[in-house]
């Protein structure tokens, strides 16, 4: 009774009518037991419940309202959009096929409840605040009501403040902003603002705003991106490092591994066909090893391509690595005009390199097709493999190559999107902004 789509309450009097009607048809000494659960009872009783605090909670809201506003007009106008809101919103579930449950019914008491504890304020033409409904910790009458609107907003926000009035009292259309205001111990609050007109003897005679605090979102919305710049700084300071041991290998390591090599082969050359050359050629050998090791340490930790040529030669040597795992790989790109800012560039490696590692240990693909184009003012990666695909939904949270596309996408703006299905591939697709000093 608790399939999706079924009607509980009608389901369970089918099921009773019916086992009415076996009841005949039983032997005598089976007895029918109703009344240890009916799903239908408990169906009943929660509407009950939630009708009552409906009906409580409206009689409240109606008291409340006229209480704060002490005004018959504005308390029937406040009045009058919350069951329009309700009515619009239950409309649109039936438009799209879905039904008012408990829980969409909750949902609608909370966005009620953030309507009714936003303040209303009242402004006139001169911009003087009339009427305050509620106030925050810290406020009083004395300290709104009477003052010109554009004192309680700091110098940045006065003025779209003042715009904001204006359009609404020339206009009549309702307009939006975000305010900051500046509390009487000199901190710094925000409110989201809904401005419309006061229409009195068909003549515009002031605006009515509502008022939402925002100073939570606000906070988290900073929160948030201080430590998108931690973690945007942690990345640029793993490249610098990265590239720092790239370069001492590079410059270091390898350097007197060739130059072992050339000894070892002068050496050769010198004793001819004398005894002892199977060692040789065994440490030859190994030095062979070492030396591309060391490549491909030098490749995996940043490839002096990537500053010496760009972002083509590097994916480039990429796309050759992927060929030693995967039989066919295209590389497709289209990057005119001078070279990408090198953050971007590192950002654009990282991500082709990692979709492609994720390719190589994990999709079994046959086919990989990776392509790069500079379209305006933004990069567009994709990376598309015929591999055995999967559900991105049932990753485990240990693997870290797909987050880390998403976070190195997030932290340069960038929309990343990864589609896979079992047995039909993945694609990964990124567009990256290209900064608008950069953009030539």
């Amino acid at each position: 009774t608790k399939q999706p789509g079924i009607d509980t309450v009608e389901l369970t009097e089918r099921i009773e009518s019916e086992l009415g009607a076996l009841q005949a048809q039983l032997p005598q000494d089976i007895e029918r037991v109703d009344g240890l659960f009916r799903q239908a009872d408990f169906i009943h009783r929660a509407i009950e419940n939630v009708t009552g605090a409906v009906r409580d909670g409206a009689i409240l809201v109606v008291l409340v309202l006229f209480l704060f506003l002490m005004n018959l007009r504005t308390t029937w106008i406040t009045l009058t959009a919350i069951p329009l809101s309700v009515a619009i919103a239950a409309m649109v579930f039936s438009a799209f096929g879905l039904s008012l449950n408990t829980m969409t019914l909750g949902g609608l008491a909370i966005a009620l409840g953030a309507l009714v504890d936003d303040a209303i304020i009242v402004v006139d033409p001169a911009g003087t605040l009339r009427f305050c409904n509620r106030y925050d910790e810290g406020w009083s009458v004395d300290d709104v009501v009477g003052r010109s609107v554009l004192d309680l907003a700091v110098p940045e926000s006065a003025a779209a403040v003042e715009q904001t009035i204006r359009d609404v009292l020339a206009s009549g259309e309702e307009r939006s902003l975000e305010v900051t205001v500046r509390t009487p111990a000199g901190e710094l609050n925000y409110f989201a603002i809904r401005v419309g007109p006061v229409v009195v003897g068909g003549r515009i005679a002031a605006v009515m705003a509502c008022c939402e605090n925002i100073l939570s979102l606000k906070t988290t919305e900073r929160n948030l991106a201080r430590e998108r710049n931690l973690l945007r700084r942690l990345l640029e300071i793993q490249e610098r490092e990265r590239q720092l041991v790239s370069y001492e290998i590079h410059d270091g390591l390898a350097q007197y591994l060739a130059g072992a090599m050339m000894h070892l082969q002068a050496w050769e050359a010198a004793l001819g066909d004398h005894a002892g050359c199977d060692e040789l050629q065994e440490g030859m050998r190994l030095l062979q090893a070492a030396a591309g090791e060391s490549r491909r340490l030098i490749g995996g930790l940043r490839p002096p391509a990537l500053d010496e040529l760009g972002i083509v030669e590097a994916i480039e040597s990429l796309v050759v690595d992927t060929r030693a795992e995967v039989p066919d790989v295209a590389f497709h790109h289209t990057l005119p005009g001078p070279r990408l800012p090198p953050a971007l560039e590192t950002t654009i490696f990282r991500i082709v390199q990692e979709s492609l590692s994720n390719v190589s240990k994990h999709a079994a693909a046959e086919r990989v097709t990776v392509e790069v184009a500079r379209t305006g003012d933004a990069v567009r990666i994709r990376v598309v493999d015929d591999g055995r695909g999967f559900e991105p939904a049932t990753v485990p949270e240990d693997r870290f190559g797909l987050e880390g596309i998403r976070q190195r996408s997030r932290l340069f703006g960038g929309t990343p999107r990864i589609d896979s299905t079992p047995g039909r591939g993945t694609t990964v697709e990124v567009t990256l902004p290209i900064p608008p000093d950069e953009q030539g």
